[in-house]
């Protein structure tokens, strides 16, 4: 679908361009942290736990 046929100005999309920059910090964050051997999915849960101090999985 072209950007004129949808309705939709892309450039000026919010909803776009939260995604546009949601994959660009994914995509930086993924290269930061894969030479330690983690993905975001790993960061996100360490976050959270530091966040939340006394927190566990029992």
């Amino acid at each position: 679908m072209s950007k004129e046929g949808a309705g939709v100005d892309l450039d000026t999309s919010l909803g776009y361009l939260l995604k546009e920059a949601s994959t660009a910090l994914r995509v930086a964050m993924e290269e930061v942290l894969r030479p330690l051997g983690m993905t975001v999915t790993h960061y996100s849960c360490l976050e959270l736990l530091a966040q939340r101090p006394g927190m566990s999985n029992s």
